[in-house]
């Protein structure tokens, strides 16, 4: 009996232990769930960052890849090249310090070839900002839908389209063959060929109306510009009577300024690297040179490593030219060209 009453204590005992066992159980098993609620959150949500960063990374590798090569590792060994000279005997290059640097300027004020290139960049520069009227007034006539603008909207596109070589060909075909064959047909003159029979000066200008003709891309920017003023203000001017001359000079030309200053800004950055595409015209041949086609043809017919430094010096003397000024350029557009914001 006693060993009976041993048992049944001993088996109560049990029941008590396993009652508190499970009471402390189900006290701690919402803990545990709710840890491993959020651990599971942190692991999905680790794992879409993780991917995220591997597929952003790839995307970004290859076009900085890109610019490690091609613009900084490029432009830091032509600022190097620019002090150094090409030892034929030893097929090395050799530290000179200014000399290259020298020469170079030398040559720019002593009437050489360069200093003829950098007055033709000029030049240039000096006729695009001559043209700057025609394309500001064309996109407005497109801005307004006025007859044809659609038209002049493609036909401005398309050499966008087109390569710059197959424009070129194509402007050389009517300027040497079908505008003296029309002019002998209808007018009894025989003209000589309007490209490449020019000479001199007459080949920049050529080259430049290609340049004039083909060259309208701009008015695709200023055309989206003038259509994201607001149209209230457009209605506004026209209940007080504004006339569209008047609109396009005390509304639209104010708005799009800042974009017009910017085309100004870029392009004085661009006076000593645009060709006029003189290349796709008469080749390496040109006697009449801007400082782009100057660096392009230098590079280009060099029969060894002894001219590169020469245009590494030239390209970073102009550099030192035309940063300042489009510095300072862009100074006075900021002061006294506020953005406006609309």
């Amino acid at each position: 009996m006693g060993r009976h009453r041993q048992e049944k204590d001993t088996t109560a005992f049990e029941r008590l232990k396993n009652k508190i066992s499970w009471f402390f159980y189900g006290l701690t098993q919402p803990v545990f769930a709710s840890l491993r609620r959020k651990n599971k959150g942190k692991t999905s949500i680790g794992g879409a960052r993780r991917s995220e960063l591997i597929f952003y990374s790839l995307i970004v590798a290859i076009p900085l890849i890109q610019v490690a090569i091609f613009y900084i590792y490029v432009n830091l060994n032509s600022f190097v090249m620019a002090f150094r000279k090409y030892d034929a005997d030893t097929s090395e290059y050799i530290w000179v310090g200014f000399t290259n640097l020298k020469d170079v300027l030398t040559e720019i004020f002593t009437g050489g070839v360069l200093q003829s290139a950098a007055i033709n960049s000029v030049l240039v520069y000096g006729l695009n900002l001559c043209l700057l009227p025609l394309q500001v007034f064309l996109p407005y006539y497109i801005y307004k839908k006025l007859p044809g603008a659609e038209f002049f909207k493609v036909m401005l596109f398309l050499p966008s389209v087109l390569s710059t070589m197959v424009l070129g060909l194509l402007y050389i075909s009517v300027m040497d063959i079908v505008v003296p064959e029309l002019a002998f047909k209808w007018f009894d003159k025989d003209l000589p060929a309007l490209l490449s029979g020019q000479a001199g000066y007459g080949r920049i200008i050529s080259a430049w109306t290609f340049s004039a003709i083909f060259g309208f891309a701009n008015v695709l920017m200023y055309t989206s510009a003038m259509g994201r003023i607001p149209q209230s203000i457009v209605e506004y001017a026209k209940l007080d009577g504004v006339s569209p001359l008047q609109e396009f000079f005390k509304i639209t030309l104010p708005l799009i300024l800042p974009t017009i200053m910017v085309y100004i800004t870029t392009g004085i950055a661009g006076i000593f690297t645009d060709q006029v595409n003189l290349f796709t015209f008469f080749n390496s041949g040109s006697t009449v040179q801007t400082v782009g086609y100057y660096i392009f043809t230098k590079t280009l017919t060099s029969t060894g490593y002894q001219a590169y430094p020469i245009v590494a010096a030239t390209g970073l003397i102009f550099s030192c030219v035309a940063t300042p000024l489009m510095l300072i350029v862009r100074k006075l557009v900021m002061r006294y060209d506020p953005e406006a914001e609309f």
